[in-house]
């Protein structure tokens, strides 16, 4: 399963390692609204230790699990516009099992300071939250396209936190194709530029990792 528009690399999802067991529950197909074409996926899933896994195991490793939803959305009078938006957690399987309000925490606040209780006023959670925004433009008729997607792994406190300091736990796709098509063939050219590596705010402030 891949999420987002990067050809060589993406930011949630990739088919780059051997897949997990999951359902998911989705549009078969584009959903035609007055405002454009909407696609919707869920899915929830059980991750296990791979068997390339170095460091020792322990009971609980094995007993975490994801969900997400992604969307993406294709305005009407913009054709080959593509704009999408993803969310995934992954944490541990509570000692009590899963509950409908654990599969529901995909629509919890983005925010830490919404998540704050007397018991909790840090607003952390047991969760790790991953969020992305993508976007894909293509112009079949003359064989280009460009995309980008921006991605952040962790809440932020609050609006002025995400304003101050936009760099935090965060990285981005950005690329392009072309393609050339001639009698003897097609000729593809692209590139792709992906930024993974942790920000300043890294050296004050802890980023998942």
């Amino acid at each position: 399963m891949w999420w987002g528009p990067g050809v060589d690399n993406t930011l949630l999802l990739s088919n780059n390692a051997e897949g997990i067991p999951h359902a998911f529950l989705g549009t078969s197909r584009p959903v035609r609204t007055i405002a454009g074409n909407l696609e919707l996926l869920y899915l929830a899933g059980r991750l296990y230790d791979s068997d390339y896994w170095k460091v020792t195991s322990y009971p609980t490793r094995n007993r975490r699990w994801i969900n997400g939803v992604a969307g993406v959305f294709e305005p009407r009078g913009a054709p080959g516009l593509f704009l999408g938006a993803a969310r995934l957690f992954y944490e541990y399987v509570p000692e009590g099992g899963l509950g409908i309000s654990d599969f529901l925490n995909i629509l919890d606040p983005f925010q830490k300071r919404k998540l704050r209780t007397p018991e909790n006023p840090s607003g952390n959670d047991s969760a790790d939250q991953m969020f992305s925004l993508f976007a894909r433009w293509a112009f079949p008729a003359v064989g280009f396209e460009v995309y980008g997607e921006w991605g952040r792994n962790d809440h932020a406190a609050d609006t002025r936190d995400f304003l101050m300091e936009p760099d935090h736990a965060t990285a981005f796709v950005l690329g392009f194709q072309k393609v050339f098509a001639g009698e003897r063939g097609m000729l593809r050219v692209g590139g792709e530029l992906t930024a993974l590596a942790e920000g300043r705010t890294a050296q004050v402030r802890a980023a998942p990792a």
